[in-house]
């Protein structure tokens, strides 16, 4: 069943919104306030859409299936936790047919973690060449965006606040600050904001 168009603040206790396991289908058009935990979310053919998590979210969000999406979010006032991208490669039967996208989303606040963490995922290495990020926005007072914790992942035309690249070099931890860690090629990128990803607040 599809989750849409649901406002969720002030749950105590713990998680506002939490997903395990497999996702429904469709995400689209609801405003989370608290933290959201993607308790290794598996969403095969899910499109995540005009969403809006202001809280710390978190957790390990893999991805697989033609055309899945998580686009056009807002993370907004993310503090000390870490969302985890990656793509469940232990179901592709045809990998070239199961481009990802996570494009045009807004990542707003000043993190004491990463941003985002491309934690690869099950099965072949091969499957990071096509999760497609692209176009989203970094807006954050700190240095802290995006990790690589294995494989090499085109990163190229995201916005990161600056166009100054030894400032978007220190917003990325990647195989040239630890050579356990992949690639993440950034450049080229946006020299202004996306305008298809949210306005930030």
């Amino acid at each position: 069943e599809d989750i849409t168009d649901n406002i969720i603040v002030n749950n105590s206790g713990g998680d506002a919104f939490s997903i395990d396991g497999q996702s429904p289908d469709i995400i689209a058009r609801n405003i989370i306030v608290g933290s959201t935990n993607f308790d290794y979310a598996r969403c095969n053919n899910s499109t995540w859409e005009k969403n809006i998590f202001s809280g710390d979210a978190h957790g390990k969000l893999l991805i697989n299936g033609d055309n899945s999406s998580f686009s056009k979010n807002s993370i907004l006032n993310a503090t000390s936790n870490t969302l985890q991208l990656g793509i469940d490669g232990t179901d592709f039967q045809n990998p070239t047919n199961q481009d990802v996208f996570f494009t045009n989303n807004l990542f707003s606040g000043e993190s004491s973690e990463y941003f985002l963490e491309i934690w690869g995922g099950y099965g072949p290495q091969t499957v990071i060449d096509y999760l497609t990020i692209t176009e989203n926005n970094f807006l954050t007072n700190s240095v802290r965006a995006m990790i690589a914790d294995y494989g090499d992942v085109s990163i190229e035309n995201n916005y990161w606040g600056t166009t100054n690249e030894s400032e978007i070099q220190e917003m990325i931890y990647d195989w040239y600050d630890d050579s356990n860690l992949g690639f993440l090629d950034y450049d080229p990128w946006l020299t202004e904001p996306s305008t298809d990803a949210p306005i930030s607040p």
